[in-house]
């Protein structure tokens, strides 16, 4: 018997164990017999078609009770290649070692009645996963029309049976890749990934036509452009999407794209609804946040790279922020300074910070100033992250500046009517290292500080406490 718990949260604990572990609940008792069964088959990678991917599928194609468990497909095509073209990749696939040269061996043999090709083998078991949500195809550069017409006979068996589709394409395959793709509607979850460069409007125009054919369904929304050109045209993807009456959640990932104006104008026009939102940049930041308005938005989650400040797009006391009903905040930014938190904290501070429950902030420096602005601009919040690298100087000089000072500093602050329940403090990973301080201490610090603060954790880099308050 196992305790009263719901039955996803076993499904969840079980997500964790090795296969090892798993074979070994098989034989405890029939529910942790399903619970197992149901975490080793959930998701179904196929990356290459080595025997333990081939005894897999047949496994899958054999057994009904196991192909219905199958919830999550990832396909890389590559794997898909016939004998025939496996050896004409042989030389560039040398780095592979002995994957290869088992692979080549299982290959060698063709396909017979008790040993089918890969392909055949993957339609076979495709077409018994009763229980498929979503599929994942990679199509590489190197893509082959063969490759693409296996892909093309795989999503007409799925079609309609599935409500998450992710696509990884290049611009040098778009043109063949769109009509595949062009009956999508109910698809709730699309996410397509765009790589090398796309200077011709066809690949725009193809892009558009996939994500517009899955827009009346459409609840949840991820596109990452990258590796794009300057003369690339990526921006006239948003410039042809149709309105997503349903959607709720989008993530854009930007890389070297030049499409920020064209995503404000897109999240502007046709986010009334929207809930959730992510921002990812690599480089350049591609537009500011103050320039969103986004009245239904909860969540917000910008995740700018470690060249990029997310303030310098923003004047301070000239930006407004327009997410009034905002309570989860996440800014990443590993250049955001600590007297960057001032201008930040102005910004929500006549907007939505009243609302904010959640904030996640991550700074290169901070002092015990930073904690008066955070705690005027955020009144009502619950849970601070805040991930920093070392403690700035008052004085505003480059001296690193050591715990007892801050503790000083700290000392007669005393933040009462901070609503402050969960408070976590923790440092950085740094490409280059640096200087390390005893985070859980400064952490102990603040809290104390803070009366409404009921638990905080974490644990810096130079103790291990063995006692979390």
């Amino acid at each position: 018997m196992l305790p009263t718990l719901p039955w996803e949260i076993w499904s969840h604990i079980a997500s964790y164990l090795s296969k090892g572990q798993l074979e070994t609940l098989y034989s405890v008792n029939r529910p942790l017999y399903e619970i197992s069964l149901n975490a080793r088959y959930k998701t179904l990678r196929i990356k290459y078609a080595d025997k333990r991917i081939i005894s897999r599928l047949r496994t899958v194609r054999d057994t009904v009770s196991i192909a219905g468990r199958v919830q999550d497909l990832n396909i890389d095509i590559w794997s898909l290649a016939s004998d025939r073209s496996w050896t004409e990749r042989s030389t560039r696939l040398q780095r592979l070692g002995m994957r290869l040269r088992r692979l080549n061996q299982l290959l060698s043999t063709g396909p017979t009645k008790h040993n089918p090709s890969a392909p055949k083998l993957l339609l076979e078991a495709v077409n018994k996963m009763n229980g498929l949500r979503s599929v994942y195809f990679d199509l590489y550069c190197d893509a082959s029309e063969r490759h693409l017409q296996m892909v093309d006979c795989i999503w007409s068996i799925l079609s309609g049976r599935v409500e998450s589709l992710s696509i990884r394409l290049w611009g040098s395959k778009t043109h063949f890749v769109c009509p595949m793709f062009s009956n999508i509607l109910g698809i709730k979850h699309l996410s397509v990934t765009l790589r090398g460069a796309y200077r011709s409007d066809g690949v725009a125009l193809g892009v558009a036509s996939i994500i517009n054919a899955a827009s009346a369904s459409l609840e949840s929304f991820h596109l990452e452009i990258s590796g794009m050109s300057p003369s690339d045209s990526s921006h006239e993807i948003f410039e042809r999407l149709y309105p997503f009456p349903r959607l709720k959640c989008v993530h854009f990932a930007f890389c070297g794209s030049q499409a920020g104006s064209e995503a404000v104008t897109f999240l502007n026009a046709h986010g009334e609804g929207l809930e959730e939102l992510r921002l990812s940049a690599a480089g350049v930041v591609p537009f500011s946040v103050s320039a969103l308005h986004l009245p239904m938005l909860h969540k917000l989650s910008a995740d700018w790279s470690f060249c990029c400040n997310w303030n310098d797009d923003i004047q301070p006391g000239g930006a407004v922020i327009n997410f009034p009903m905002l309570d989860c905040l996440r800014i990443t930014g590993t250049c955001n300074k600590g007297q960057n938190i001032t201008s930040f904290c102005d910004m929500f501070k006549l907007a939505s910070g009243n609302g904010l429950r959640r904030l996640e902030l991550l700074c290169e420096s901070t002092d015990a100033e930073a904690f008066d602005h955070l705690a005027e601009a955020f009144p009502n919040l619950h849970t601070l992250i805040l991930r920093t690298t070392s403690l700035s100087n008052p004085s505003g000089s480059y001296l690193r500046w050591d715990v007892e000072s801050f503790a000083a500093e700290m000392e007669n602050r005393n933040y009462s009517a901070w609503s402050l329940y969960d408070l976590e403090i923790a440092p950085v990973a740094r490409p280059f290292g640096g200087f390390r301080y005893p985070w859980y201490e400064v952490m102990k610090i603040v809290a104390s500080r803070i009366p409404s603060v009921r638990s905080f954790c974490g644990s810096g880099h130079m103790d291990s406490p063995n006692n979390a308050e």
